[in-house]
């Protein structure tokens, strides 16, 4: 369902909803960019929205093992899954994440619907097979080229580029210490779910499919979740096998972050992944490309325990420096040794 939006053009509906076209797809569920219309003072209003489309009867069938903060085993629906970024979203309120305007149920499909805030130019880079790398949003850079940065004169591409990415990512960051105030771990940073709107120019966090609802900020998480190109290394169990026959399907890497089906229980400090996710999505916007990578899933993320992200060529000491605070390898029992003496 790929249709630009013309005048007079017949589209689905669902409800008051005009279904312009599709802007993603995961596992299970469609992003469509929708359309509502309504009556304000006599006059005909629209609104854009993302409608987060999901097929009930599929949401019970899928059944995902996971660990409760207690470390005990359990089981959840993809149903139960989708309750908890509900409930998670209803309660956010802060210019820096998508908004969830309301819930909807189309009885005639079987589908429920999550109405979010529309974020006109997207996500701040996007991913390309054919050259395995995220390519950043050249919209959004001439968008904010004409309007916060239109006097500045810039003597390399590398200064623009930082001064735009700059923007992008303090807006982000903020967005990501409200979560983190709130005791809400994403569990997904990455390019893909950082978007921006042309209201305020701000950048806007989305996509809590696996996010989670917190304790303290030392609470500790047990099992896996999110997308192993940003996923800290302290997540992935240090004895994992190496399995030659176990490869990266990249493609649906970027669209499905979800959690592990056969989770392998090993702890960890929940808030400091997200900010190691932040640091790799910095990098990987500014270099255009992840700082590890392997088509097998054991490289990658031994790669992400033993290597050293690389210096940004062409880049101030400032941003460098902070990418390297952001993805230090700190072992998890330095952390409980801080912790236990705070």
């Amino acid at each position: 369902m790929k249709r630009a939006y013309n005048e007079g053009e017949k589209y689905e509906t669902v409800n008051e909803f005009k279904l312009i076209n599709e802007l993603g797809t995961g596992s299970f569920s469609t992003v469509y960019h929708g359309l509502r219309e309504y009556t304000e003072n006599g006059e005909i209003v629209e609104l854009d929205t993302a409608m987060k489309a999901m097929h009930i009867p599929s949401l019970k069938k899928n059944r995902f093992i996971n660990f409760t903060v207690t470390g005990e085993q359990a089981e959840v629906t993809g149903l139960e899954k989708v309750y908890m970024e509900i409930y998670l979203m209803q309660n956010l309120n802060h210019p820096n994440i998508v908004k969830l305007y309301e819930i909807m149920e189309a009885d005639k499909h079987e589908y429920l619907y999550m109405i979010l805030e529309f974020c006109h130019l997207g996500q701040i880079s996007d991913w390309s097979n054919a050259s395995q790398s995220y390519i950043r949003n050249q919209k959004l850079i001439d968008h904010l080229l004409d309007t916060e940065f239109k006097d500045n004169e810039f003597v390399t591409e590398e200064e623009k580029i930082e001064a735009v990415g700059k923007h992008i990512f303090r807006k982000a960051i903020e967005g990501l210490e409200y979560l983190h105030s709130k005791f809400i771990i994403h569990r997904d940073i990455k390019p893909d779910n950082i978007f921006f709107s042309k209201s305020g120019n701000n950048s806007k966090i989305g996509d809590f499919t696996v996010s989670s609802q917190l304790e303290s900020l030392d609470t500790v998480l047990y099992s896996q979740a999110g997308s192993p190109l940003f996923m800290a290394p302290e997540i992935d169990p240090p004895d994992v096998e190496e399995d030659d026959n176990l490869e990266l399907d990249l493609e649906k890497m970027m669209l499905d972050s979800s959690d592990s089906d056969e989770p392998k229980k090993h702890e960890f400090l929940a808030f400091p992944t997200d900010i190691w996710s932040m640091g790799v999505t910095l990098f990987t916007y500014f270099n255009e490309s992840c700082p590890f990578y392997s088509d097998k899933t054991y490289q990658l993320l031994k790669l992400t325990r033993t290597q050293e992200i690389p210096k940004l060529e062409g880049y101030s000491d400032d941003l460098n420096d902070l990418i390297m605070k952001m993805t230090m390898k700190v072992p998890f029992n330095t952390f409980l040794t801080t912790l236990n003496h705070r």
